[in-house]
């Protein structure tokens, strides 16, 4: 059993090792920051357009009674 299992672990061992070497995890982490980022910029974006298309109507000037 130990036989099969050898060059498996070895396989896990060097991909795992690989990964950290090439900072794969700090590069996922910072593209999913960026696109989260991203994604709260245009929503931020949009709250500001629709407060904008929906602000009320400023009440008319009354004219001075004399």
């Amino acid at each position: 059993m130990a036989a099969i299992l050898g060059p498996m672990e070895k396989l896990v061992h060097d991909t795992a090792g690989a990964l950290i070497d090439k900072k794969i995890p700090q590069k996922v982490s910072d593209s999913v920051t960026g696109l989260v980022s991203a994604g709260f910029g245009i929503v931020s974006d949009l709250l500001a357009i629709v407060q904008d298309l929906t602000k009320p109507e400023a009440a008319p000037a009354k004219p001075p009674q004399s």
